[in-house]
């Protein structure tokens, strides 16, 4: 995140587990506890007691848990479609009055111990009943007009996000709810148009469509707008859909300001860079973002392995933090690996990537308290020792690294025949609908540059401005196809002035839009201003997900690898540099306090390509970790506190002093021993005074070991 956008904040503060540090001179804003939060999750029961609720507060405030989701109360207004058993037991305990009266007990245990709460609600889930009692809520197909059916969890009916009674209604619940809870935030699933690009057609999308659009929708199943990537009415079509979705993000969350200001608000969307959602199920993480201040990343990749995955997980990490970053905030996210052992790797990746940890599981190393010397310290408890290293933040970066929605949304791959490293299947097997060429030209860019630890940071559609642009000396669009005339002026802009522009495929090609330019001019304006590659060397140069059971290879192109790099090579100006092995994975982020800047590094060498090794299944690999000596790290001197001292803080042991040395433009450290994960802490403070509350000194911990 540049300083630009974000400014230098003043104050950071530590909500959680007892913790109430104010760092600086004045209060902090509302929402900076979410880049302190340590997050899990609570399913409890409509009976709960308050004896219940304390007793289980208390336990995860000893893990050094500070915020919980709930879990197991997702009805309110619609039923949520589980079991007629289910739904009848749910009935029978007293619905959603019973969830009211049980949340309110479960958030008075939670702030009693500094833990905050938010509440998981489903919003276009029903059941058939439910919907044969509100018919004129639900999804229509477009094309015939009849009720829309989706066929997961047992089975499935879609209500109508546009609908105007269902709006209501659902708005109206979920603000009395947090009135009567005093619930912290929302995390609202589902907002979804399934089950495939044809919802909604009913009355209201329709009218809507029309008068945002002056496209009418046509109807019957012949129509030959139908996915025809060539008519401006289906890409208009797409881009309603999304739009459609967030307008009820955003409408939702201010009917949740009115009730209760400040509060978190979020949604699950599983990859914000794929086709997939935002074509087919109209659900797309920027659109949702534009009214969620803690976007959430659900990291599902069936049998993929994020430690051998890395590179990729890393650059969709990032990206959820370039949606994060209009509103201050971190992102979120949430892994399921399949072995217990990559559990510490998915918590170290997310601090390396800026983003929070949702452990999702009581078994989890999230969990596991501080009890005594023998037991293991999960990495929550770890984190929330760290006193005054965790906190707001800012990205340090010089290069901006442009991810094009407009392009990705504009397009179809069904001819395309390489491989989709999402699903592991060649793409035509999945109609195109699951990675395009432009996606995964983009993550081959943005993987090379997180392997390569470049100081970069991901930039969207909307931050192509010269504001936006403000602060980065070089700017990459690989094959950003579709961007508007402002955009294309922007970027030659850039060039012209100095920035170092790079480019790849066919820049600005088709209006934002996607409707085709006749002349190439503007596109090869673009390709001559700066240094391009020809062809698609991202698609080359991309590893992709990595899954256990498979043969694994790094069969990405060489010469397509030593392109990208050679168009990105280390600048004595950049803000700060890594020296080390491939497969340490390393970021800088400055504080917002100003006054400390820390390096996140992770050892993730054992996972190097060993070719044609087949992997274990993925619940059982075991990583390992190689220790490395000698890494060293720069900082840019002016970027650097005043006065620099540097501290080596690691769940391996206890926090050591690192010293500094100051070469021309810039402070240098050779870091102590890494064997798994650590952070070079750089302040002009005395460690002595950030030492932890309570008197608890850190411990070591043993979580990698353990787990």
């Amino acid at each position: 995140m540049n300083a630009r956008r974000l400014g230098i904040l003043l104050a950071v503060l530590f909500v959680g587990g007892g913790e109430g540090l104010v760092m600086g001179a004045s209060a902090a804003r509302p929402l900076d506890f979410l880049y302190n939060a340590r997050v899990a999750k609570w399913e409890y029961s409509r009976d709960i007691t308050p004896a219940q609720a304390a007793d289980y507060a208390t336990s995860v405030a000893q893990s050094g848990i500070n915020l919980l989701l709930t879990e197991g109360h997702r009805s309110l207004v619609n039923d949520w479609p589980s079991t007629a058993g289910e739904i009848a037991r749910i009935a029978r305990d007293g619905g959603a009055e019973a969830s009211v009266r049980a949340t309110r007990i479960v958030v008075h245990a939670c702030h009693a111990r500094g833990i905050r709460v938010m509440h998981h609600v489903t919003s276009t889930f029903c059941t058939k009943p439910y919907l044969d009692a509100h018919p004129d809520w639900a999804q229509r197909d477009a094309r015939t007009g009849e009720p829309v059916f989706f066929n997961l969890y047992g089975g499935l009916w879609m209500l109508c996000p546009n609908n105007p009674d269902f709006r209501a209604d659902y708005f109206r619940c979920v603000a009395d709810f947090t009135r009567r809870t005093g619930v912290d935030g929302w995390m609202v699933d589902e907002v979804e148009l399934l089950p495939n690009w044809y919802s909604c057609g009913c009355g209201h999308c329709r009218a809507r469509f029309k008068a945002e659009t002056g496209f009418a929708l046509p109807v019957g199943r012949d129509s030959p707008v139908w996915e025809n990537f060539d008519d401006p009415t289906w890409r208009a079509w797409l881009r309603f859909r999304t739009k459609t979705c967030g307008n009820f993000f955003t409408d939702l969350k201010a009917a949740i300001d009115a009730a209760a200001p400040n509060q978190v608000f979020t949604g699950c969307v599983a990859g914000a860079s794929e086709i997939f959602l935002p074509q087919y199920w109209g659900m797309d993480a920027a659109q949702l973002g534009r009214a969620a201040n803690f976007p959430f990343y659900e990291a599902w990749c069936p049998k993929g392995s994020p430690y051998y995955s890395w590179r990729r997980f890393m650059a969709e990490m990032l990206l959820y933090g370039a949606i994060a970053r209009p509103h201050g905030t971190p992102a979120l996210t949430l892994y399921y690996p399949a072995a217990v052992a990559e559990m510490p790797i998915c918590w170290a990746l997310c601090n390396v990537a800026g983003s929070r940890y949702w452990t999702h599981n009581r078994g989890e190393p999230g969990f596991a308290p501080y009890e005594s010397d023998g037991r293991p310290a999960g990495f929550f408890a770890w984190e929330r020792d760290q006193h005054g290293v965790f906190g707001p933040q800012h990205e340090l970066a010089s290069i901006a690294l442009l991810f094009s929605a407009q392009t990705r949304d504009a397009t179809f791959a069904a001819d395309s025949k390489t491989l989709d490293h999402y699903s592991n299947t060649p793409r035509n097997q999945v109609g195109g609908r699951d990675m395009s060429p432009y996606v995964n030209e983009w993550a081959g860019w943005a993987e090379t540059l997180v392997e390569a630890n470049a100081a970069f940071a991901i930039i969207r559609d909307e931050e192509l401005t010269p504001d936006g642009l403000h602060g980065y000396n070089t700017l990459i669009i690989p094959d950003a196809r579709c961007l508007s005339d402002r955009q294309a002026q922007t970027v030659l802009s850039f060039a012209k002035g100095g920035g170092r522009l790079i480019t790849s495929g066919a820049p600005a090609s088709q209006t934002e839009t996607g409707a085709p330019r006749p002349s190439g001019e503007l596109s090869n304006q673009i390709r001559t201003a700066g240094t391009h590659l020809n062809g698609l060397p991202g698609q080359s140069s991309l590893l992709g997900y990595v899954f256990g059971g498979v043969q694994y290879r790094d069969d990405r192109d060489t010469a397509a690898l030593a392109a990208i790099r050679a168009a990105v090579p280390p600048e004595p100006s950049s803000p700060w540099a890594i020296d080390a092995p491939t497969g340490v994975v390393g970021r800088a982020y400055k504080l917002n306090d100003g006054g400390a800047v820390n390096f996140h590094l992770l050892n993730l060498t054992g996972g190097r390509d060993d070719a044609g090794t087949t992997l274990p299944e993925a619940r059982a690999i075991q990583p390992s970790f190689p220790p490395l000596s000698g890494i060293q790290v720069r900082l840019r001197a002016d970027l650097a506190p005043p006065h620099p001292v540097a501290h080596w803080i690691s769940p391996d042991g206890a926090t050591i002093p690192v010293k500094l040395q100051h070469q021309e433009v810039c402070w240098a450290a050779t870091l102590p021993e890494l064997r798994h994960y650590g952070i070079l802490h750089i302040t002009s403070a005395n460690l002595d005074d950030l030492k932890p509350p309570r008197g608890r000194e850190p411990r070591k911990s043993i979580l990698w070991e353990a787990f």
